[in-house]
């Protein structure tokens, strides 16, 4: 299901590890989507 909070919460994160960590958004957005897709499965799994 699409969150509109979470578009917003992975946006973010990704930002600030661009901007502190300098770390690309491709490789922040790839990691932060595996995390919400982990974090859904283990609901999902309970």
């Amino acid at each position: 299901m699409l969150s509109i909070n979470r578009i917003f919460v992975g946006t973010f994160l990704m930002s600030v590890l661009w901007i502190v960590g300098d770390i690309n958004p491709l490789i922040s957005g790839i990691a932060v989507g595996l995390l919400f897709g982990l974090t859904d499965y283990a609901k999902e799994s309970r």
